[in-house]
């Protein structure tokens, strides 16, 4: 659109499609709070009706934050307890080695049943994890 020095900008357009990803054939909204800004590294909102002064042609950018999805993790044992992580989708999940006495650490599983070890890699959806042990 087309403003002249000095005046509003108007009604900005409302972002209501959420970015999303193909995940496992699917598309999974894996953005959200969306809004526009002056630079593509958010350092200045900008917002309905606001005076914006320009002088030459200028792009606003429509941009979104990732959105978060929890990791749980289940240790096997009340004497280990983990906080939750918070993470993005396709971002390293940080999982730690644990040490528990006359056991052997043997890796974190998506399941409890310990059959498919996990990536490190976060899914865009909520994630439990399971500590597998093996006795010494």
């Amino acid at each position: 659109r087309e403003v002249q020095f000095g005046q509003s900008i108007g009604i900005l357009p409302k972002l209501t499609v959420e970015p999303t990803e193909v995940y496992n054939g699917e598309k999974i909204p894996v953005y959200e709070n969306g809004a526009w800004y002056r630079t593509p590294y958010k350092t200045t909102k900008v917002t309905d009706n606001e005076l914006y002064w320009i002088d030459r042609d200028t792009t606003i950018y429509a941009l979104y934050d990732k959105k978060l999805f929890t990791v749980t993790f289940h240790t096997g044992t009340p004497d280990i307890n983990l906080e939750p992580q918070r993470v993005a989708f396709k971002e390293k999940v940080y999982t730690p080695t644990l040490y528990r006495e006359g056991y052997t650490f043997k890796g974190w599983y998506t399941d409890s049943e310990w059959k498919n070890a996990f990536n490190g890699e976060m899914p865009p959806k909520n994630l439990d994890l399971y500590a597998r042990w093996i006795d010494k």
